[in-house]
């Protein structure tokens, strides 16, 4: 997937201050170094040759549309009937009536047949949002999108991946509740005004908690959504083990969509970027196996490298730091791998792993400070 397209290699004696380049930059590892179309500094070029950094590539940006050559998996009139059915569940909401949620399991209908029809047929067709008004439609519709086609790559049932795209697109409904003033500030939060955005889950929760036609599997979502795998995260505070997988499942989505979306206050971050926050933050806001599956689908879909890369560094579930060796496919999340640091920090004996045999370690996530990648080659040698 690393065509002429897709990569550029670069000399870090090759970068001037104010250079803007077409695509991310990254080093020779795989880790993030610089956003595209931001004039590069003679900071970030003087710390690159202080870290002895020679080589780096670049990435270029992929539209948003997934793929030019490919029709789009939803219609715009769903994605329209989509939006009035929001609208129409958010102005119940707002005014504290009972909610009908008829509209929006037909909608979910909908997108379910088209998507099963389309499957490796069509590319996935997300909104770029460019104003308030449309945010809250577009997200909860592109959260529901990616939920539902992420459940379907993980194997869940028709049943649940409808669920799954019930409590997508109903996720943030209690948003509704919410001042505006706070909503939308583009500045830092307040405690006080954090402690209001936070209610947001229990609002909508308690808005279909005693709605009969909504599962249990889609009140979860409305409510647990924000909850963190490490247990720090609200309205509960919640371990992993009782969020349960769907939940984070949007989480996902819903933090994808949020950081790469174009907001009246912020531009959106780039694919890369995106992927990057979604791997620093596994094992802590996201189910480690979970967060790789996303990062790797996600990478497949918008024609990314692979961001395990063979001579990059991880860590694994046991704490033991390692460098990939070898790898069957470029996508796998189970290479060869040769541990460098044992769990208590130590160097150890450099043992080679095949992870696709040992199936009591899995990668957590790519090691991607500078500092520890120094260390680890030190050790290396």
């Amino acid at each position: 997937m690393e065509g002429d397209k897709i990569r550029e290699d670069i000399l870090v004696d090759f970068l001037k201050p104010g250079m803007v380049l077409a695509g991310d930059l990254f080093s020779k590892e795989g880790i993030f170094i610089w956003p595209a179309k931001k004039p590069i500094t003679q900071s970030v070029i003087d710390e690159l040759k202080k870290k002895g950094i020679r080589e780096l590539y670049y990435t270029k940006n992929i539209n948003k549309d997934l793929s030019q050559n490919m029709p789009p998996m939803f219609s715009e009139e769903i994605k329209e009937e989509a939006k009035e059915a929001i609208d129409n569940i958010l102005e119940q909401v707002k005014k504290d009536e009972k909610v009908n949620v008829e509209e929006v399991r037909n909608v979910i209908e909908k997108l379910f047949k088209e998507m099963i029809s389309k499957l490796g047929k069509a590319a996935i067709n997300l909104s770029i949002v460019k104003n308030y008004d449309e945010y809250t439609y577009t997200h909860l519709i592109n959260v529901t999108i990616l939920s539902m086609f992420f459940s379907k790559f993980l194997g869940a049932s028709d049943f649940v991946i409808k669920e799954v795209g019930m409590g997508a697109i109903l996720h943030d409904i209690g948003k509704v509740k919410i001042p505006t003033s706070i909503l939308y500030k583009p500045g830092e939060l307040t405690e006080e005004e954090l402690k209001i955005i936070k209610k947001h889950p229990i609002i909508g929760y308690f808005a279909i908690k005693d709605e009969p036609t909504v599962s249990t599997y889609a009140k979860k979502i409305v409510l647990f959504h924000h909850e963190r795998f490490d247990g720090n995260g609200y309205p509960l505070g919640l371990k992993f083990d009782r969020i349960g997988r769907y939940p984070q499942i949007v989480s996902l989505a819903d933090v994808f969509d949020a950081l790469t979306s174009e907001r009246p206050y912020k531009p959106g971050m780039s694919i890369p970027q995106t992927l990057n926050f979604i791997m620093k933050k596994s094992g802590i806001y996201f189910e480690p196996l979970l967060a790789q599956k996303f990062i790797m689908e996600m990478s497949k879909l918008y024609g990314l490298p692979s961001p395990y890369a063979i001579g990059s560094f991880v860590l694994l579930n046991t704490g033991e730091k390692a460098v990939i060796t070898q790898k069957d496919s470029e996508y796998t999340l189970r290479p060869t791998v040769l541990v460098i640091e044992n769990a208590l920090g130590k160097p150890d004996t450099k043992r080679k792993i095949n992870l696709y045999l040992d199936s009591s370690r899995y990668i957590v996530r790519s090691i991607t400070e500078i500092d520890e990648i120094e260390k680890l080659k030190i050790i290396m040698t």
